[in-house]
């Protein structure tokens, strides 16, 4: 078996790579990991010479066997490097040390939303079409979803696109309005913002949009691992609480709930069950 850890700093920087074949051995056996289905890491310990690991406190560590990761998470207790056998739980006087790394939750309970009402945020429109539906641009993704209600205002030219209308999906940056007909060649601006609290917005797209704006920077958030629950939500708010605890809000808005975990490439993930 080869394994492979990657060490990290706490914004998920690489810093180093320590492999079985790393000589002279600065870590005895293989860590212990528990992960829970569906794939959440939940902890690792390993046994390690600190003055040859440096992890940093809060650094990253991502764990692999024969090239498949398997843990990734934050570490919540060193030893000393410049005590070698008087760290945490070793009270022999060899060189090794315990590591205690925590899963990628313990990053998710770090990361405070500051106050999140459902609606998101304002987007720029790069073209307009003049056609019946007028189809609608933006320069980034839009996370809406088909039925939210949004309001486009300072459209040149096609300046019928202007109002509030309901939006039907049609890719990750573009949506058509309905009912709308175009009446002339987009010339420039534009601007996309929710409708306020008549919005409705798929609880996954809800997580999702939490995640991007207030997750831990060393945290991956991908839309593809937020599917579509079908539950939507018109009204949504989060006052100042640590963002796990608004994504377990969210599991429990769901018909049969839904799971959320963070897997062993640092990935959020947040799913119906």
């Amino acid at each position: 078996m080869s394994w492979s850890l990657k060490i990290m700093d706490a914004n998920g920087a690489l810093q180093s790579t320590i492999t079985d074949a790393t000589s002279p051995p600065v870590m005895m056996g293989s860590p212990t990991c528990e992960v829970d289905p569906p794939g959440d890491c939940v902890t690792m310990t390993l046994h390690g010479r600190p003055d040859q690991l440096n992890v940093a406190p809060r650094g990253i560590l991502q764990y692999a066997e024969n090239g498949v990761d398997l843990f990734w998470g934050s570490a919540i207790a060193l030893p000393s490097s410049d005590s070698l056998g008087a760290g945490p739980a070793d009270s022999d006087s060899d060189s090794l040390e315990r590591y205690t790394i925590a899963g990628g939750r313990q990053l998710v309970d770090d990361s405070a939303v500051k106050g999140y009402l459902l609606g998101g945020d304002t987007l720029t429109i790069s073209n307009a079409t003049n056609a019946t539906p007028i189809q609608i641009t933006t320069t980034s993704a839009h996370h809406l979803v088909t039925g939210q209600r949004v309001v486009i205002s300072g459209v040149a030219g096609n300046t019928a696109a202007n109002g509030t209308w309901t939006a039907t999906v049609v890719d990750a940056s573009n949506f058509t309005l309905d009912g709308s007909a175009g009446d002339g060649t987009y010339t420039g601006s534009g601007a996309v913002s929710p409708a306020g609290a008549d919005a409705p917005m798929d609880v996954s797209d809800i997580a999702f949009a939490l995640c991007v704006r207030y997750a831990h920077p060393a945290l991956t958030v991908n839309s593809t691992n937020f599917p579509a629950s079908g539950r939507v939500l018109s009204t949504f708010y989060e006052p100042e609480r640590r963002l796990s605890d608004a994504l377990d809000d969210l599991t429990k808005t769901i018909a049969g709930g839904a799971t959320w975990w963070v897997d062993s490439g640092g990935q959020i993930h947040f799913e119906a069950n």
